[in-house]
């Protein structure tokens, strides 16, 4: 998910002498959603004897706002200025609306639905080293190096659904209020691509961004209701795009001053194994450990905002 609004330097900019720095404040919403999946076999409950396909899917929304801060920095000597380093840090101000989901089936038939109330806590890092390769062209292109972390926390309070059978059709309503769950996730994902932008006039341009590289999520999910924890962790895919539409310092009286409208997509998508131990007695008793469960953690993000910045 990062780097949502980037204070570009304009391309006359890079090619002077002068070092330029630039520092913004952000605004800016976040959409998505989070989907953690676990696959096992257990014995077929209906005493066939055979291993049976179970299922179980969390999904944790991600509409927040969120207040950033972002940096940039330009070399303005020598081979150096054909670089800038960026820098930004996003932290969630408000909690999802949307609901988490708890879904389980057991041989390919749904058990159990239930929803809850998330409270989050999410920060975001982007870090960004960009190449100006085309300088001199009508739209420049730069080589980019991108690095994205991330860690959501995920506080899961009351539920309310339903519970079925594996050997009937009935359900049967479920609910309470207190807390279900934590779950904690972290992503660092070093990504490679370009940026190509066109200037639409003397102090504006549009940008658009593409990076993809591999992911690494760790995570930890503690089950209150159930007395159970599960830690695991995988390598994937990574990838980031974003469209800016920036109005550089010297579009209105104070030269000094930068604003950024942008919307951005992130997908991480992870596959590896947890191990789950139970604390307390409960589906299985206390010490009761099951390791190297596959699962696949897939994060779907969007997000759009502005962000006003001060060039020195």
């Amino acid at each position: 998910m990062t780097g949502l609004l980037l204070l570009r330097s304009p391309v006359s900019a890079q090619e002077n002498s002068e070092t330029s720095f630039r520092l913004g404040a952000a605004l800016s919403h976040s959409f998505g959603d989070t989907r953690y999946e676990l696959r096992a076999k257990v014995e077929d409950p209906g005493g066939s004897g055979e291993l049976v396909d179970v299922k179980s899917q969390l999904e944790f929304p991600l509409d927040a706002v969120l207040l950033g801060l972002v940096a940039q920095w330009t070399p303005g000597h020598g081979p150096s200025r054909r670089w800038t380093l960026e820098a930004r840090v996003d932290f969630s101000v408000t909690d999802p609306s949307g609901k988490m989901t708890d879904e389980d089936w057991i041989d390919s038939k749904q058990i159990s639905y239930t929803e809850s109330t998330p409270e989050l806590d999410m920060i975001l890092v982007m870090a960004e080293l960009r190449y100006h390769t085309r300088q001199q062209e009508r739209i420049p292109v730069d080589l980019l190096f991108h690095f994205d972390y991330q860690k959501i926390e995920q506080h899961i309070v009351g539920y309310e659904g339903w519970r079925g059978s594996i050997f009937s059709d009935q359900q049967f309503p479920v609910s309470g209020d207190a807390p279900v769950l934590d779950y904690t996730v972290e992503y660092l994902s070093p990504q490679l691509g370009a940026d190509a932008a066109l200037r639409s006039s003397e102090f504006s341009s549009f940008s658009l961004q593409a990076t993809a590289g591999v992911v690494y999520a760790s995570d930890t999910d503690d089950h209150l209701l159930r007395g159970r924890i599960s830690e695991g962790s995988g390598w994937g895919f990574g990838s980031n795009a974003r469209l800016e539409f920036a109005l550089e310092p010297g579009f209105m009286a104070l030269r000094w001053l930068s604003l950024s409208v942008l919307g951005e997509l992130s997908y991480f998508h992870a596959e590896g194994d947890t191990d789950q131990r139970w604390y307390r007695d409960e589906d299985l008793p206390a010490g009761t450990e099951i390791n190297d469960i596959p699962y696949t953690i897939e994060s779907r993000q969007a997000r759009i905002g502005i962000a006003l910045g001060a060039s020195f």
